[in-house]
Order: C-alpha cells, then sequence, then structure tokens
C-alpha cells in the first residue's frame, strides 16, 4: 500500500523518528510519499528505493518563505498540498508527525475516507509551555497565550484512527483525556540500528584532537527545555577538575545563539563545542569516541512525558549516561542500570556526576554494557517497528496490505 507521510519538519534534518517510521515502511513492503517543509537548495521533489519525497513550495522572501510553510494547524497552504497528494498517491491511509499539522491531515482523511494516525512526537501543548521568550515567533505566542494547543490536541485525539506515543507516560496521559486505550499505541524512541551504534567508528576529524581524552557528547535539537544551559554551567565545574575535559553538542535549534553567549561568557571556548546538525547516520562516529552521554533536561509538564532518542542511542554505543532524575528517564536509567541521575536543573550534581564517570573507567564500562544489553532485549527497535507496522496494516484496506510484512520482534 501506499502511506502519505506528512512531516511537520525539514525533510531529512533533524528527522530520526520519521526516518525510522519510513523504513519500518519501506522494508514492510509499503511506498511512501513524504510531505515536508522546503529548503533551498533541496528539490521540490525527489524519488528513490519506494520513497517519494514531496516539499512545500519555496519562496526566496524569508516572510513568504515563513508564511506558507509555517506549520500552524488548518494553515491553508498545507491543507491544500496534503489534499493534492492524497488525491494524487491514493494512499491507504495518512501518517501526520505532530500536532500542528494533524488537524489539516485529518480534514482531508475525513474528507477521502482514510485513516489518519497521529505521531506524538512532542506533546505539543505541554512543549510550548517550555519555549522561553527568545524562541517565540508571533504564531507561538498567539497559540500559547489563547492556550489553543490544548483544544486542538483534543479535536486531534477524538478524531484519530491511532495515537502514537512515546513513552508510557505519555500513553498514561492520553488515556486521562479519554483515549480508548487500543487507539493509543506505544512506538519508542529506541534505534533502529543499533549495530551501527556499536561499531568502532575512526574519530571524526572535527575531534580529532580529543581522542584520548575526556569526551561527554549532547546530541538533539537546541531547544530551551533540552537544559544545555545546566550542563555548560557543569563544564565550568568540570574543566576546574579535569581541564581537558569537553562538552561536544551535535545538533541544531533555536537556543543556539543563547548557548553560544553562555559559552563565550564562562569562557569554555574549546570546552564546550557546538558542532551543529550531523545527518544520524554520522553520529554514531561521535559516540564511539565519547565516554559520557548527558541528558540535562528541567523538570517541567513536557520533559516528564516524554523519553529522546538519545536515551536509548546512548545506550546502545555502550556510553553510560548522566541523566536528570525526572519521571521518564529515571525509570528507564534505574530499571535498565545505565547511568546517574543527578537532581534536574542541579549544575554542581550534574558536574559531580560527570566527574564520577571520567574517573572510573570499570563503572563506565559495566553501565555501557548494561545499556547494550537492554536495547538488545526489552527496547530493541524491533518490538517499536512491530507495534507500527501492525497498527497500519490492521486499519488499512485488505488490498493495501503486503504479502509479506516485517518479521515479529
Amino acid at each position: 500500500m501506499i502511506v502519505l507521510y506528512v512531516y511537520d519538519g525539514h525533510w531529512p534534518l533533524n528527522a530520526t523518528r520519521v526516518g525510522k517510521h519510513v523504513d519500518a515502511l519501506l522494508r514492510a513492503g509499503h511506498r511512501v510519499r513524504l510531505l515536508s517543509r522546503s529548503m533551498a537548495g533541496m528539490p521540490r521533489r525527489e524519488e528513490k528505493d519506494g520513497l517519494y519525497v514531496a516539499r512545500m513550495p519555496y519562496f526566496s522572501s524569508p516572510a513568504l518563505q515563513r508564511l506558507v510553510n509555517y506549520p500552524l494547524f488548518l494553515n491553508p497552504a498545507w491543507l491544500w498540498h496534503i489534499w493534492k497528494h492524497a488525491r494524487e498517491a491514493k494512499p491507504a491511509c495518512i501518517v501526520v508527525r505532530d500536532l500542528p499539522l494533524a488537524p489539516a491531515a485529518l480534514a482531508v482523511g475525513r474528507i477521502l475516507r482514510l485513516p489518519v494516525h497521529y505521531d506524538m512526537a512532542e506533546v505539543y501543548p505541554l512543549g510550548m509551555l517550555s519555549i522561553l521568550p527568545h524562541e517565540m515567533t508571533l504564531a507561538i505566542r498567539i497559540v500559547r497565550f489563547t492556550r489553543a494547543a490544548y483544544a486542538v490536541e483534543r479535536l486531534v485525539l477524538r478524531g484519530a484512527a491511532t495515537t502514537f506515543v512515546v513513552s508510557e507516560e505519555s500513553q498514561a496521559r492520553c488515556r486521562e483525556l479519554g483515549v480508548p486505550p487500543d487507539k493509543v499505541v506505544l512506538v519508542g524512541n529506541t534505534p533502529a540500528d543499533a549495530d551501527a551504534l556499536r561499531a568502532s567508528w575512526p574519530i571524526p576529524k572535527d575531534i580529532q584532537d580529543l581522542a584520548g581524552r575526556p569526551v561527554a557528547v549532547f546530541v538533539g535539537n537546541l531547544f530551551a527545555d533540552r537544559g544545555l544551559d545546566y550542563a555548560i554551567e557543569a563544564m565550568a565545574v568540570v574543566v576546574r577538575e579535569l581541564p581537558s575535559a569537553t562538552l561536544v553538542v551535535i545538533g541544531e535549534g533555536r537556543d543556539r545563539p543563547r548557548l553560544e553567549a553562555q559559552v563565550a561568557r564562562l569562557g569554555l571556548g574549546e570546552r564546550v563545542r557546538l558542532l551543529g546538525w550531523r545527518h544520524h547516520s554520522a553520529q554514531p562516529a561521535y559516540l564511539h569516541h565519547a565516554q559520557i552521554g548527558v541528558l540535562p533536561y528541567p523538570s517541567t509538564p513536557h520533559t516528564c512525558t516524554t523519553l529522546p532518542n538519545k536515551l536509548f542511542d546512548y545506550m546502545a554505543a555502550g556510553i553510560p549516561v548522566v541523566a536528570s532524575d525526572i519521571p521518564p528517564m529515571r525509570r528507564v536509567v534505574t530499571e535498565t542500570d545505565v547511568g546517574l541521575l543527578p537532581p534536574p536543573g542541579d549544575h554542581v550534581a550534574f558536574a559531580e556526576a560527570m566527574l564520577k564517570l571520567f574517573r572510573d573507567g570499570a563503572l563506565r564500562t559495566k553501565l555501557g554494557r548494561n545499556g547494550q544489553a537492554a536495547i538488545a532485549g526489552r527496547y530493541s527497535w524491533k518490538r517499536d517497528e512491530r507495534r507500527f507496522i501492525d497498527r497500519i496494516e490492521r486499519l488499512a484496506p485488505e488490498s493495501g496490505r503486503p504479502a509479506v510484512s516485517v518479521a515479529a520482534g
């Protein structure tokens, strides 16, 4: 069958979860048409190995580009293009990544009588509360002030054939909001290619000078609710004890200017390196040459309902984690014994945890092996992939299902 996948970001930028879904669908014998935002220099349409990528129109005028591409609820440009590609591709269903585009996808699905599966990668209404003033666009300010996201979320949860969630905490929240249990399916952020994360890789050129030194790594979007300011404050403490220790940050986001200013203010210079975004296929090499993976998240309603990809990627790579002691991460880290849990927002405690792991190689090895064992077992992507594919195929027309699907994990 053909699946229309509507992505609220810039494919393939920061599309780790979407990429796993797309690859799972392709492995199951389906074809995917993916509609995403546009970027300068990227083709409007491209096709390879069963994946057809379509991008929104690109405009040289920044104002027009934002107006057309901004994924805000019933943006008429998005509504028109979702309708256009649904009519053109004749999909058996629509999968929509995150709340901003879900109403438009549901409207098209209702008209064309297609099931719409909503991927709640972020609990959007709660995430809105974590955005700092310097990160806000006018649209975000309006949505946050009016609390419109809560009303839209309830509408989407009622109308979606399935809501895919990333954590047990998010699953429980949906049920508390009245979503029938059989319509909420847990598809975690576990790594699809654990073998690549376990493998040995040559050190990337931009960190070659760090070979053999204490390195902590953060991979992900640079947003305020990721808590990187706490990790940077912690590094100011760490380098007083271990002057050669370095925090390597891989990712981009709207909080980058503030973080760069913080690094400069603390005089950390080369001890905190903001390398920018790297394709997910390049990230295992950075993890392989790090001793610690950090998750310095603050405790917010949003972070208390989500589990990031990076936690499981660190585990698969065999590096221990220093993670804020908030419910979802506490549950996984404690259950699997893969790291240390300093209190959220306490940069001194975070630094002490980092120093403990930097200094204790035997402990790092033990915790790293525990992580790899957990990824090979309970937190294997095969389990999440099976739940994702089973749900989509179960609600698809019989004629749309492939003869052979992915093996159960």
